[in-house]
């Protein structure tokens, strides 16, 4: 009989399961969500080598708007400028891309499997499955478009004693805005560099949660959580999209091991120790820009506050990774091959 997935939701990694389970002959359904797409993201070069790989599409989003430098300032430092490959684009043209890609079909059976790939957008996961989210903190992020009189393109960071502000300008005049901790009001008026460059436009978005957060029960007998459904990442890390590509491309290894006749169980706790290891390595690193950015003579509430959450949702992610010693199995390209 043939093996059947339901893919529910159509966003980055919900479209790069389907695509590669339907590549690999698994008849797969295509669920769209609904969801309003990031309006800005920022691409780095490798994260756009894995998609051109996936979808076998060299010059895919080579007419993008790109970023070439990022400066970073951290409170009382100076201004570091250093080279940064970036593609900037609105979540939606990247969606649209996909599609062209993705299963048309809608299956013609009920399915053996579901991939749910899609959280609501409150950020709590969709469905049955919602079991105990762990979080780190419970940040949000103001996205603000700017203008830039001065003609300066590129992307910078920049921490104050309330927060960070994140700049992303690929043209003149044009940019956008993240903001976490204050308002971005409150953020421009202790900015040293960035607020230099910007000028607020009229309106704003409503803020959002950044707050990387990792479901503890990833996978059953009949579904997995991938993408959004089951980790976010906190946005200074730069790899959301990367991070997302990643693990649909493991999810559809999974899949395809289990579509084939491997050992399910075993299969899906490789699934739920790779993803909560490699979110443990992003809170790590992200932990540590969040030490870095304040000296510690001036290190206010809010970041001691945040490097506190990070090490409590890591100490809670370690109490339950079923870690075994090592991987059962290694990722060769869009399969998995266990190791002997």
């Amino acid at each position: 009989m043939p093996f059947r997935v339901r893919v529910e939701g159509d966003g980055v990694a919900g479209m790069i399961c389907a695509i590669l389970l339907e590549r690999a002959g698994i008849e797969t359904e295509l669920v769209p969500s609904e969801r309003k797409p990031l309006p800005v993201l920022l691409l780095g070069q490798g994260t756009v080598n894995l998609l051109r790989d996936v979808l076998e599409c060299p010059k895919l989003l080579e007419d993008c708007p790109r970023v070439h430098e990022r400066t970073v300032l951290w409170e009382g430092g100076e201004a570091s400028v250093l080279p940064h490959h970036g593609f900037v684009l609105g979540e939606q043209r990247l969606l649209d891309e996909l599609q062209a890609w993705a299963p048309v079909g809608s299956g013609s059976g009920p399915a053996d499997f579901r991939v749910i790939a899609q959280g609501q957008s409150n950020g709590e996961t969709v469905g049955e499955t919602v079991g105990e989210t762990v979080r780190a903190g419970e940040r949000v992020a103001w996205p603000v478009e700017v203008e830039l009189p001065g003609g300066w393109t590129g992307c910078a960071m920049e921490a104050v004693v309330e927060g960070w502000l994140f700049l992303i300008a690929p043209g003149e005049g044009e940019g956008s805005l993240l903001c976490t901790g204050a308002e971005p009001a409150a953020l421009l008026a202790r900015s040293r560099w960035i607020a230099k460059r910007v000028r607020l436009s009229k309106g704003g978005i409503p803020s959002f949660s950044i707050a990387p957060r990792l479901q503890r029960r990833l996978a059953g007998d009949d579904f997995l959580l991938c993408g959004s459904a089951a980790a976010t990442l906190d946005p200074i890390s730069g790899s959301g999209t990367g991070y997302a590509v990643q693990e649909a491309i493991l999810a559809a290894a999974v899949l395809r091991g289990i579509a084939e006749g491997g050992d399910k169980g075993d299969l899906l706790l490789h699934y739920q120790e790779r993803m909560a290891g490699s979110w443990l390595q992003h809170q790590v690193q992200a932990r540590q820009y969040y030490w870095s950015a304040m000296p510690e003579s001036g290190r206010g509430k809010w970041w001691d506050e945040q490097v506190k959450d990070f090490d409590t949702a890591i100490g809670r992610v370690m109490e339950f990774t079923p870690l075994r010693g090592g991987a059962r199995y290694e990722l060769a390209w869009d399969r998995l091959r266990k190791i002997v």
